[in-house]
């Protein structure tokens, strides 16, 4: 049985963009902030698959009640 997975989970996709930005060549101060900044948002929306994350999801974060 050959399975593709059925999307991948923040973190990793986190993990993939600070690489990609840290290729680019980004300044290591601005990887630094965007690791932090990201951290914050994994442990608010918690390690769930990135399909499954909605606008309100972000705006939650962003404007809390």
């Amino acid at each position: 049985m050959n399975q593709r997975p059925q999307g991948f989970l923040l973190a990793k996709a986190i993990e993939g963009f600070l690489q990609f930005k840290t290729a680019e060549a980004l300044s290591p101060r601005t990887i630094e902030s965007y690791k932090k900044h990201l951290e914050q948002w994994l442990d608010y929306a918690g390690d769930v698959k990135v399909s499954r994350l909605t606008t309100a999801n972000v705006r939650g974060y962003l404007v809390p009640d």
